[in-house]
């Protein structure tokens, strides 16, 4: 626990930069002022300052402001992504030509799962900035196959944070015994599935996955998934097809990390 309260100011400068950068790396004050529910005059004060230190920039000839470069340096420390991308490519891509499906591999980071490496390589099936990509937790098969095989308490500590965010995905986490439920049924049948609504707001409805953990010995390291085009195939057909290879690709993945990561 913190022995200080955090500063406002500073707090309100991250969450600008953040959804500048959710809105694709630049935006009005106006737009930002109405995701962040902040008011226009402090996303104003926010934006200067973030101009004046360099990580943004006034676009010419608009009220956009851009993401500059240097917001790079923000992240350049992290390197856990990076390590795990590293170690599952080769059966990523190996995967891929097994089962002619696309996947992703995505670690927890917060409040999301970051993607760590993917085999999206088709024109229907690939999608720009793909390592920057954080999916949310409670509306992707590998965010939600990744909660359900967590300890009891590291998952229900989830479920109560992801209860305050709006979106229509995080209904479940509003009802922890339904989540709790849901996470059984995950179990039991060993993947999850996208959710509807995360389907038509991202992929337009094209697009699902089913997913799997990436766990060893009881330790979840990331999630796996096969994404699909709704209008070829079934979740339940992918599954009834390449769940087993799915599950056995990610306990080898499993083994890799441990391997090569923690020894």
């Amino acid at each position: 626990m913190a022995s200080y309260r955090p500063v406002a100011a500073v707090v309100r400068a991250l969450e600008v930069l953040t959804t500048i950068n959710r809105l694709g790396g630049q935006a009005t004050i106006r737009e930002v002022a109405e995701i962040t529910e902040l008011d226009k005059a402090t996303v104003h004060r926010m934006f200067e300052t973030l101009e004046s230190v360099g990580f943004l920039a006034r676009c010419e000839g608009d009220k956009n402001f851009r993401v500059t470069g240097k917001s790079l340096r923000l992240s350049s420390g992290y390197k856990h992504h990076k390590t795990i991308g590293r170690i599952v490519s080769p059966r990523l891509s190996q995967f891929r030509e097994q089962i002619g499906w696309a996947s992703d591999v995505g670690v927890f980071d917060y409040d999301a799962m970051i993607l760590t490496e993917s085999s999206r390589g088709g024109v229907l099936l690939s999608f720009d900035n793909i390592n920057q990509f954080r999916p949310p937790m409670f509306a992707t098969s590998i965010g939600m196959a990744y909660m359900a095989f967590l300890p009891d308490d590291e998952r229900a500590a989830m479920i109560e944070r992801f209860a305050s965010n709006p979106a229509s995905w995080n209904d479940l986490a509003r009802t922890p015994d339904k989540a709790e439920e849901e996470f059984q049924k995950i179990r039991e049948r060993g993947y999850a599935t996208m959710h509807a609504n995360y389907s038509r707001e991202t992929y337009k409805n094209q697009l699902s996955a089913i997913g799997a953990p990436i766990m060893r010995e009881g330790k979840v390291y990331a999630g796996m998934n096969i994404l699909f085009l709704k209008n070829v195939v079934t979740a339940e057909q992918i599954a009834e097809v390449h769940l087993d290879l799915l599950q056995k690709t990610a306990r080898a993945m499993a083994e890799d990390i441990h391997q090569q990561w923690e020894q």
